[in-house]
């Protein structure tokens, strides 16, 4: 069994220690969140210990990245049952303390989560190398908007976007697209992942293209 209490301490940087203090701190784009906490869960499914604060809030913000990334039909697709697969574990991370570890079935994740060897050098580098994980977060700024004008499509024309004629603009009739919409079916299921509601809809344009998008409820 690999020791993981010989990787080296998650600490924050004194460079961004600032940032993290006034909660200005998050994760970069450079490691992909799903993997980050699959490998970060790993850790805790040997370990059984989540003590670490900066772990714990590195697993946070890479778990909210996963989240607002699962409103995506594509990656929503990909890595849905996955997740649902690791919700309990996950769970049990955001809780803290195991009082009876005894009782858990960990190894029935030891065919969806990395291997030991795979989690330690991939948590030894990424310590190593704190300073590129996190990201500082800009204030808000207040931004200036400009009063706009009213335009029409096919601004510049006589007819102010009115006049429709097929063979010069290619667009479909509102009638066309009314009957387009009346032919479509539309079906939706209610997806729950860590309590969050993710509304998938499944509707078919045509009878041999079927597209599926997700919507995200709390």
């Amino acid at each position: 069994m690999i020791k993981f209490t010989n990787l080296p301490v998650f600490v924050i940087p004194s460079t961004l220690r600032f940032f993290y203090l006034n909660g200005r701190l998050g994760v970069s784009n450079n490691r992909k969140p799903f993997t980050l906490m699959k490998f970060l869960l790993k850790k805790f499914q040997v370990t059984k210990d989540n003590s670490n604060e900066i772990e714990r809030f590195i697993f946070l913000l890479t778990l909210e990245k996963v989240l607002e990334k699962l409103k995506d039909p594509l990656y929503f697709k990909k890595y849905s049952r996955e997740f649902k697969n690791l919700e309990y574990l996950i769970e049990m991370f955001l809780k803290g303390t195991i009082s009876r570890p005894d009782l858990v079935n960990w190894e029935r994740y030891d065919s969806i989560l990395p291997t030991e060897v795979a989690t330690y050098g991939y948590l030894n580098q990424m310590i190593l190398n704190l300073d590129k994980v996190f990201t500082k977060i800009s204030l808000p700024r207040s931004i200036r908007t400009k009063s706009i004008r009213t335009r029409y499509v096919g601004v510049g024309y006589k007819d102010k976007g009115k006049l429709r004629i097929s063979s010069y603009d290619g667009s479909p009739s509102w009638q066309e697209v009314s009957m387009e919409k009346e032919n479509s079916t539309s079906t939706f299921t209610d997806v729950f992942l860590l309590r969050q509601k993710y509304s998938v809809e499944l509707f078919s344009l045509s009878d041999s293209q079927l597209v599926s998008r997700t919507y995200s409820k709390t």
